[in-house]
């Protein structure tokens, strides 16, 4: 099984389907560091991983 993480850090926008299309079945998502630092890019990240519906 393959999967990465991601955050900002990241080059975006992150190609979802083509890491499906690599053999990826899971990703590790940064949504926080510590209590004073959210991710600004998790929410469309989480959006888009999760796929449609």
């Amino acid at each position: 099984m393959k999967g990465f993480d991601t955050s900002h850090h990241n080059s975006h926008p992150i190609q979802w389907s083509a890491s499906v299309r690599a053999g990826y079945s899971f990703v590790f998502q940064k949504a926080t560091q510590g209590t004073g630092y959210r991710d600004p890019k998790f929410a469309g990240d989480f959006a888009e991983a999760s796929g449609p519906g």
